[in-house]
């Protein structure tokens, strides 16, 4: 059973999330914005499909998630990737190629060995 925190089965709010799904082809590089006000950066892993979800109610209902690859050209060991249901993302931009830095999604920071060894590359948002 997939979990999810929210679900969606108003036609506005899924509307929404496929406006948002246009936008992330495969290999894009995005910046996004979250509706608590963190940036993440990455490039797309695969384009995200709506998908049928249960919240912690046991209600079913629709939501996406996005998979960003944290490429880290100079230290390979710190690559890593983030999942982010995208009802939480509140603004979308495509950056050149240049703009994408490593990110640490706690912080702003580059990801260390330790945090993935912790836990923090790899983990779904939301």
């Amino acid at each position: 059973m997939r979990i999810a925190d929210a679900v969606y089965t108003r036609q506005e709010d899924i509307d929404r999330i496929q406006a948002l799904i246009l936008e992330l082809d495969n290999d894009a590089r995005v910046a996004l914005t979250l509706d608590d006000g963190t940036e993440l950066r990455g490039i797309v892993a695969f384009k995200p499909s709506i998908q049928q979800f249960f919240d912690r109610n046991g209600r079913e209902g629709s939501n996406a998630i996005v998979r960003l690859d944290q490429p880290a050209l100079e230290a390979p060991e710190k690559a890593g990737w983030i999942d982010v249901f995208l009802d939480r993302v509140v603004a979308l931009r495509h950056l050149d190629r240049h703009e994408l830095e490593p990110w640490h999604p706690a912080s702003g920071a580059a990801a260390t060995t330790a945090d993935r060894s912790a836990g923090q590359s790899g983990r779904t948002t939301r």
